[in-house]
């Protein structure tokens, strides 16, 4: 046997055992509503965030989110945090 067409056996088998790991069949549309899910709660975040900073920074006195109400900057951020991650819960849920 020539070294490269080892090479190949290699390679072929061990795609083949990467690809039988996981005998789900993936559809690309799933893929898709899950990542626009989480890209949309890393939106919210980002917009959640800079109601902190306007906090943080005297501009704003309070934010609101589904965690709760605060005027304090630093739990402002704790609960963009902990929507955040509801949100991306709510994702993998679909």
């Amino acid at each position: 046997m020539t070294p490269r067409l080892a090479i190949l056996c290699l390679l072929l088998l061990a795609a083949s055992s990467a690809f039988a790991a996981d005998d789900r069949i993936h559809f690309a549309q799933g893929t898709q509503t899950v990542n626009g899910c989480i890209v949309g709660c890393g939106t919210q975040t980002g917009s959640c965030q800079s109601t902190c900073l306007s906090i943080a920074g005297g501009a704003a006195t309070t934010s609101i989110t589904i965690v709760g109400a605060t005027t304090d900057p630093t739990q402002c951020y704790l609960n963009c945090t902990t929507q955040q991650l509801i949100c991306e819960q709510s994702c993998s849920a679909h």
